[in-house]
């Protein structure tokens, strides 16, 4: 289960040794929800990947708004329902590098879809779909992949968890805040005695070759092998 940012900031305070620190309100909010997210993004994280329902696919309809319940970092594969919801799911294939490949799925027969892209219409989100579908079905688009986490808001710290689901990513978590803080405020050696022990959690938790010491210690913005901030 995981920790509340109250726990959160018991534990960057103490990795800091500062009793100062305030993770609810701004600049300390700011940074915390900072590295929160570069922390999310960095790793598979098995809690923050998803798969939602999107879109009804529509005969003769190519373009679809994308969905906005969720943000991705991440898209795994975009999947699509055959002409009834009765039939296998079918990998989408993003669109080919080739805008001549492209180009010309679109001068395809309506049939089941073979390539998306993402795209802004009019300023909305969307994706597009070649060859166009020539069938109707509901909820027929599928998108799994990872998504950003919710920022924390500030408020009632005692009641808001982080989305991890095991107390040792928020070990880490506090391990790369008070990193972070001990870089601004000019000790980058003991900021770094901080990345290692993060280092070491992770890739015990996700395997070295998925977790380079440079990738943590960017994650906190503290160059590798000490050294305060340019």
């Amino acid at each position: 289960m995981a920790k509340f940012w109250s726990e959160i900031q018991v534990g960057v305070r103490h990795n800091a040794r500062d009793d100062s620190i305030d993770l609810t309100t701004d600049p300390g909010l700011a940074r915390a929800n900072s590295i929160y997210r570069k922390l999310a993004l960095a790793l598979p994280w098995p809690e923050l990947r998803i798969t939602t329902a999107s879109a009804e696919v529509t005969a003769a309809t190519g373009v679809y708004n994308w969905p906005t319940s969720s943000v991705f970092t991440d898209v795994v594969a975009l999947e699509i329902q055959g002409a009834s919801s009765a039939s296998a799911s079918r990998n989408l294939l993003i669109s080919p590098e080739s805008e001549y490949e492209w180009n010309l799925a679109a001068k395809q027969v309506n049939t089941i879809p073979v390539y998306y892209v993402r795209k802004a219409v009019s300023g909305t989100d969307s994706f597009e779909l070649r060859p166009v579908p020539s069938y109707d079905v509901t909820e027929g688009v599928q998108i799994t992949g990872y998504t950003e986490p919710s920022a924390y808001d500030g408020t009632t710290p005692a009641a808001n968890p982080t989305v991890f689901l095991q107390k040792t990513a928020d070990d880490v978590l506090e391990l790369l805040i008070a990193a972070d803080w001990l870089a601004q405020q000019g000790d980058p050696n003991f900021a770094t005695f901080q990345i290692q022990q993060a280092t070491q959690i992770l890739q015990r938790m996700f395997g070295k070759e998925l977790v380079p010491a440079e990738i943590v210690s960017g994650i906190a913005g503290v160059p590798t092998g000490g050294g305060g901030r340019g």
